[in-house]
């Protein structure tokens, strides 16, 4: 389930966010994706998302649950659309999920990026383009099946799981996007 640049619910191969430069601003984002797709060999069907975020900063976060990657620019604010700036976050969950737990992890997903910014003394909630995907990878071993999550709220384990790799994946990506105060930044919950 994406909110990107040609989202919605589908099974796809693969996941792309693209580096942009600053002004980017081509009328078909689609079309330049799948343009960009093809160059790179990405496998359709995908979903695609567009920062100005060097992916020097993308940040990886990963525990037994989700692997969560976030570009986080914060360039333009929700209430102050001037510069560029997208916070774009992947979710892969390691098991299955009921169709309301595929959509409330959106809801947690932005949840935990508001909770980061606000942490971080930040006034807003995200910026204007922001996007989120919540990817589920069916991971099957001899032993057992995949687990199976009804329900993403930050009252259930996995929601726990995606909320504390979202929020520290923001954090750590805003700290390698816009240095505040220096420092070796690591993605380490």
């Amino acid at each position: 389930l994406s909110t990107g640049i040609d989202g919605g619910r589908r099974r796809v191969k693969a996941a792309l966010n693209r580096e942009v430069n600053g002004d980017f601003n081509d009328g078909d984002p689609v079309k330049y994706m799948g343009i960009a797709a093809d160059k790179l060999g990405v496998e359709r069907p995908y979903f695609s998302f567009l920062t100005a975020v060097h992916m020097d900063n993308l940040c990886v976060v990963r525990d037994h649950q989700v692997t969560a990657f976030v570009t986080a620019g914060i360039g333009n604010p929700c209430h102050e659309p001037t510069e560029p700036g997208t916070i774009n976050v992947i979710v892969i969950v390691h098991g299955r999920m009921s169709e309301g737990a595929l959509a409330s992890a959106i809801i947690t997903a932005t949840e935990a990026k508001s909770k980061a910014l606000f942490d971080m003394g930040l006034d807003f909630t995200g910026t204007t383009t922001d996007a989120v995907a919540v990817l589920m990878e069916k991971r099957k071993t001899k032993v057992c099946a995949p687990p199976y999550f009804e329900y993403s709220g930050t009252a259930t384990d996995i929601g726990q799981s995606i909320y504390r790799s979202v929020k520290k994946g923001v954090a750590e990506s805003i700290k390698r996007d816009h240095p505040l105060g220096g420092g070796v930044h690591t993605c380490r919950l």
